[in-house]
Formats: C-alpha cells, structure tokens, sequence
C-alpha cells in the first residue's frame, strides 16, 4: 500500500479484507487528501448484519476525508470504484463521515440527525447537490 500502514486499521487489522484495504488506499490516491480510518474490521457497534464483520472478515469502513473537498467531489471519489457497492453518508459526522464496503449490490443511503435513513442514489444526490459542500450544514428535516 502506498498510504496506509496496516495499524491505520484498527480492531485487528488480520482481518480486515485486503480488498478494501487495497481499495481505501487506492481512494486516498485519486482524491489526492488523507483518508482518515475509523473502523474497518469490528463486531460490536454495528447492525446485526454489518459488512464490517462479514463472516469474521471486515468488508466494510468508516472514514472521512481531510483537505477541502466538496460532498459531490468526495462522493466521485468513492463511485469511481466499482467493488464499492455499499456507500453511506453521514452529513453530522466528521463533516461528512462515510461508509463504505463490497457487498454484492447497489445500496446508497444517508444517516440523518433525526436517525431515519434515507435510502437510494437520487436521494442521496439530491442532498449532495443541494449542499454547498463545504462544511456546510445540510437540512435533513
């Protein structure tokens, strides 16, 4: 790898997929900023069926990007990858925080405040391009 050392993944990274693994630093690469890792592998926090713990393997991670990137730039960062079926987006975390991971399908989906997903691509961009993208606050009322 090329940007991160393996201690970048926290919560054994052994078990971390190397695929995304591979693909974070790969993503770090292409958008040019620092990638900062908060949980790869983990089987506690998460949902029953967190990709973060997918039959013991990590296959999923939470991060956000540093530097000056617009919602809409760090959003064509993560699509530019197509084994990053999964993306979630949370607007009030680390300005924005996001998830990612290699399941088998499509699946967007945005974490407001308020707690009450919002799922899809049109939804999810329709935020994106409403914000200014710049730290901003974005209306998820």
């Amino acid at each position: 790898m090329r940007y991160f050392n393996k201690s970048e993944f926290l919560n054994d990274p052994d078990k971390v997929d190397p695929e995304i693994m591979e693909t974070a630093d790969n993503l770090r690469g292409l958008a040019g900023v620092p990638v900062h890792v908060h949980v790869a592998w983990s089987n506690s926090g998460h949902s029953k069926n967190s990709w973060h713990d997918k039959d013991g393997v990590g296959k999923a991670l939470d991060f956000h990007f540093g530097g000056r990137l617009t919602y809409i730039e760090q959003f064509a960062c993560i699509r530019f990858f197509p084994n990053l079926k999964g993306i979630g987006f949370y607007p009030w975390w680390n300005n924005p925080g996001w998830h990612i991971d290699l399941r088998p399908v499509d699946l967007f989906w945005m974490s407001p405040v308020s707690g009450k997903y919002i799922y899809g691509a049109e939804s999810l961009m329709k935020k994106l391009f409403a914000s200014s993208g710049r730290g901003e606050a974005i209306d998820l009322r």
